[in-house]
């Protein structure tokens, strides 16, 4: 396993939302939810999909302004 995968798997797995099992809103267009379950992710996920985040802080919006 790649080592940002083996980090994203620790990430995942230290996560909230897997420790406590939440559930996340089952949408057809889940790239617009605020969450995704673990199993959500796996199930749709892909070898060499590309994993965005996005948050609301002040320096995220001046990254997302430049790049």
């Amino acid at each position: 396993m790649c080592d940002w995968a083996a980090k994203l798997n620790v990430h995942i797995k230290n996560s909230v939302g897997f420790k406590e099992n939440i559930k996340a809103p089952t949408l057809f267009e889940f790239w617009r939810s605020d969450q995704v379950s673990v199993q959500q992710f796996l199930d749709l996920a892909d070898t060499f999909d590309i994993v965005l985040f996005r948050c609301n802080t002040g320096g995220a919006k001046v990254i997302r302004t430049y790049t």
